[in-house]
């Protein structure tokens, strides 16, 4: 089964838990929902995520990425990692407010994980 790891500033906080937090903060039950919902990378097979429409492959130079899903209450929440070897990398944590993923969130993504 894989791993979920999370980038981390140069400070050592990993962003997405930081993101977490803040939300949980605000909004418990959003906060369980999407825990709830990145248990589910753990326990099924990528491909069987991405026909249910958890997951999504980036296209283009950004192929690498991949576009974890969790909606709550209406708000769709996104989280942003990349697969390297049984470990999967989760760089940001957004709300998605437009029909389009924004370029800069993906940018983001992009540059964290490139660190790694």
């Amino acid at each position: 089964m894989p791993e979920v790891e999370f980038c981390e500033s140069s400070g050592g906080r990993p962003y997405v838990l930081e993101d977490l937090k803040k939300l949980g903060s605000r909004d418990p039950e959003a906060f369980r929902k999407i825990m709830d919902d990145l248990e589910l990378l753990k326990v099924w097979p990528l491909n069987q995520l991405i026909k249910l429409n958890f997951v999504e492959q980036l296209k283009g130079r950004y192929k690498k990425i991949h576009e974890f899903k969790s909606t709550w209450n209406k708000i769709e929440y996104r989280i942003f990692f990349r697969i390297i070897g049984a470990i999967y990398w989760m760089s940001n944590l957004y709300i998605k407010k437009d029909e389009k993923t924004r370029r800069c969130e993906i940018e983001k993504a992009q540059k964290r994980l490139d660190k790694l």
